[in-house]
């Protein structure tokens, strides 16, 4: 069983097992939870302005994911309109840190740490724009999360992501570890506006109990 198409290749490649042995099954999402709220009840909720331009990073704070090269990437952005959000934790946080402050970012970019799940939904709705900037995934759940709040993103082309982001109507895709295309992507995705029940429309009915 896997969870994508990149996912079965990399299966039928590796193991040398026949196709027709490995089913695709796509994580569900949680649409309980997972659905629109009003921004600017969140960003009051979360003491974000009303009025500024947020990026929004779930993950692991772990070399795969990619935060360094989105903090780069940030970095190139013109506007103080505009703020990157982090929220996650792991062995990369102080280096991260240490990142923003080495670019004088810290005034732009937050790293607030972990928070409880229930709380993520908050922070989606929160956001203008969801970015996953990994350089390996599988089938990464945040990317249906926000579909379902009705949020674009700006993912980088690994693993199952192409296969999520299928449709420019959905966001944008950047190179894996390359700064200046991601910084490209994220500039395209924040000076669009973006239809929420379009991007809605992705993940209906992809909720665990249809696709368990």
């Amino acid at each position: 069983m896997s969870v994508s198409e990149a996912m079965k290749r990399e299966i039928v490649d590796g193991l040398k097992v026949s196709e027709r042995h490995v089913t695709v099954i796509p994580n569900g999402i949680e649409e309980g939870h997972f659905y629109p709220r009003d921004r600017g009840e969140m960003r009051a909720a979360l003491r974000l302005g009303e009025n500024l331009q947020i990026v929004l990073c779930v993950a692991r704070l772990e070399p795969v994911k990619g935060v360094e090269i989105l903090i780069r990437a940030f970095a190139r952005l013109e506007g103080s309109h505009r703020r990157l959000v982090i929220v996650g934790d792991g062995i990369e946080r102080e280096r991260l840190q240490r990142t923003v402050e080495r670019l004088e970012q810290s005034g732009r970019v937050s790293l607030v740490g972990e928070k409880p799940h229930d709380e993520i939904p908050l922070w989606i709705n929160a956001a203008d724009l969801v970015v996953l900037p990994s350089t390996n995934e599988g089938w990464p759940n945040v990317l249906m999360e926000s579909f379902a709040c009705g949020k674009p993103v700006v993912a980088t082309r690994v693993g199952g992501v192409p296969e999520i982001v299928t449709s420019p109507s959905l966001g944008v895709l950047a190179e894996p570890g390359d700064p200046d295309d991601l910084a490209r992507a994220l500039e395209e995705a924040l000076a669009r506006n973006w239809d929420a029940e379009v991007i809605r429309a992705r993940v209906r009915g992809r909720g665990w109990r249809v696709v368990a």
